[in-house]
């Protein structure tokens, strides 16, 4: 031992080289007699002790108010009475604070005992420091809300925590000490496989997810997140791992995507922004709606839709209410991406959070241009019937009247004589009847399109013969090309036919002014095709009369009126305005359609859909 080694020292020198010696050495030490009293002591015991010399010299070393000794250690040194022993005690320092030390005797076969005192006080302090930090440490782990482990090359688990512990119904985390990984959470097969891999790609991190079902039961997401350490020949040594219940999750995921499977598949429009109105997610039908794509949006303002058309209060007073929480709703002009406008139904939502703190605007969208078309066509065809109604009964009136006129002309006529020009007069008054009547006609006609009966008829007879006549009425400078088919038989009624083509054929040749080239054709297809075969009238067989000419065009203004019934561009004396209106008439009684296509300068082409049936 120490002591006895610096003792022998001590024994091959004289008194002056011992004082010296001694207090050189700067290991504590003191000489005692077996009864504890102290014989000597080098500077370093004093010096650790701090005690005033006066009261050291008088100390007994077993026996004073200086040192602490618990029983055990007590037991020991008076067990050990004669022989080398090392105990441990506590000593007040004559300052102030407590030291902890070893005391290590040494058996003095002439006086007593050699003892050396071993400060450990600051290892004790470093030692209760660590144990402290350890149980914190341990306490911290485990009240964290995830699963915390660790892992040796056999697979065997080292340690775990609490939160693990109790995830897979254990009390504690010492319960899990021994157990096997695969036994504990019953990973999948692919589990194995994937770590293995990450292990000989010498990946430092590995992550995995998967499903555990309780012994209750109840199935559970957990997500596996482990790091793996190697020793110096990369080796696997072990690896931590963290488990965390991603149960709930899980469902808001599965939430979210049913959530935005159903924005994706909606009709509406939805858009949502931050508060400053940029984007941050827009679903396909506003892409179908506006013709910007998600990824254009993203990050833009929604002022890229500003038409121009509202003024800036209507947008002020937009904002001041979605910015005070409070929902906005409303008819809306915008710009599509190839800036024709358009009319949405918008709906403005806030979303607060907690606090009621906006974070964010969810706009819905509907897009109103085929409802406002719908709405208008309802108008029309609520005005036309009017129009109509009014119109066959001031014809049915006037058609009265104009019989007697045309009874009393007769009776004239036949009176006066045929040379006289009395007769010639009430001969021109005759024929001013006719086209009176002529043209009530037309608009009994025009008001009561369905009346006349409907058989089997080869319809391609009916225009053949048409044609016939317009070919011999219209003058030579303009050509009639046919290209007429056998299409079959349909319910119909000749005359109504017979208006058909003639009313459009008449058209034609009013707008080429006598020059030109009128092509008629006679088809039966399948489907609605050229310009208007986006619609939805297919499926079944149809009979397509189309009517082109060459002559000056309709023009954009008056297109959507060229089937209103008294509307005409011919000057007075010229047209009725009916003819169309009865044409339409007709094809929609028949449960067809006619459009049209033109361009102004080059001509325009009407095509007839009539069903087969």
């Amino acid at each position: 031992m120490l002591t006895r080694a610096i003792r022998n020292s001590l024994g091959n020198k004289s008194k002056k080289e011992d004082n010296l010696f001694w207090n050189k050495i700067r290991v504590p030490l003191v000489r005692i007699s077996r009864e504890g009293y102290m014989l000597s002591y080098n500077q370093a015991f004093a010096e650790l002790l701090n005690i005033p010399p006066e009261v050291l010299a008088g100390l007994n070393f077993f026996d004073n108010p200086y040192r602490i000794l618990d029983s055990v250690n007590q037991e020991t040194l008076a067990h050990k009475r004669g022989q080398d022993v090392t105990i441990e005690s506590y000593w007040r320092r004559g300052d102030s604070g407590f030291l902890y030390v070893k005391e290590h005797f040494t058996v003095d076969e002439d006086e007593g005992y050699w003892v050396y005192l071993e400060d450990e006080t600051e290892k004790r302090r470093l030692r209760r420091s660590l144990e402290i930090t350890e149980e914190k440490f341990r306490f911290v782990i485990d009240q964290v809300p995830v699963g915390i482990y660790r892992i040796i090359t056999t697979g065997e688990i080292v340690f775990a925590n609490q939160y693990l512990a109790q995830l897979f119904g254990f009390k504690s985390g010492d319960e899990l000490q021994g157990k096997t990984a695969k036994d504990l959470f019953r990973y999948p097969p692919e589990y194995e496989t994937l770590l293995q891999a990450a292990i000989k790609q010498k990946q430092s991190t590995f992550h995995y997810e998967f499903s555990y079902t309780t012994l209750d039961g109840k199935k559970l997401w957990l997500e596996d997140t482990a790091h793996i350490f190697y020793d110096t020949s990369d080796e696997m040594l072990f690896y931590d791992g963290i488990i965390q219940n991603i149960t709930e999750k899980k469902q808001i995921e599965n939430d979210i995507k049913r959530l935005l499977t159903a924005f994706t598949q909606i009709s509406e429009a939805i858009v949502i922004t931050d508060t400053r109105g940029f984007i941050i997610y827009s679903n396909p039908a506003l892409e179908r709606m506006t013709g910007y794509s998600a990824t254009e949006l993203y990050g833009k303002n929604m002022n890229i839709f500003r038409s121009g058309v509202h003024s800036r209060d209507f947008y002020r007073n937009m904002w001041n209410n979605i910015l005070h929480g409070i929902n906005w709703e409303g008819t809306i002009i915008n710009k599509r991406k190839g800036g024709d406008l358009y009319t949405e139904y918008m709906v403005i939502t806030p979303v607060k959070n907690d606090e009621g703190q906006i974070l964010n605007f969810v706009a819905v969208k509907r897009d109103m241009s085929e409802v406002l078309k719908l709405e208008d066509k309802l108008r029309h065809s609520q005005k036309l019937q009017a129009i109509g109604t009014l119109a066959g009964g001031i014809a049915h009136d006037f058609n009265n009247i104009l019989m007697g006129m045309q009874i009393y002309t007769e009776v004239l006529l036949k009176r006066l004589s045929p040379q006289s020009f009395e007769h010639e007069i009430a001969g021109k008054i005759y024929e001013s009847q006719n086209r009176g009547k002529e043209l009530i006609r037309q608009i009994l006609s025009f008001s009561r399109p369905g009346t006349e009966e409907k058989a089997p008829l080869a319809i391609h007879t009916i225009v053949k013969e048409t044609i016939k006549l317009i070919k011999n009425a219209f003058p030579a400078t303009i050509h009639v090309s046919e290209n007429i088919e056998d299409c079959g038989q349909i319910l119909a009624n000749p005359t109504h036919i017979h208006q058909i083509v003639m009313n459009l054929c008449t058209n034609a040749h009013d707008a080429m002014q006598g020059h030109g080239t009128l092509t008629v054709e006679l088809k039966r297809k399948s489907q609605i095709t050229g310009p208007f075969k986006g619609l939805h009238l297919t499926g079944q067989e149809w009979i397509c009369l189309s009517v082109a000419d060459t002559g000056c065009g309709i023009d954009e203004k008056i297109r959507s009126r060229i089937f209103d019934p008294f509307f005409t561009t011919k000057q007075v004396g010229e047209g009725t305005g009916l003819g169309l209106s009865i044409v339409q008439g007709i094809v929609k009684d028949y449960g067809g359609e006619i459009f049209f296509d033109s361009k102004v300068g080059e001509g325009t082409i009407f095509y007839v859909y009539l069903p087969v049936r």
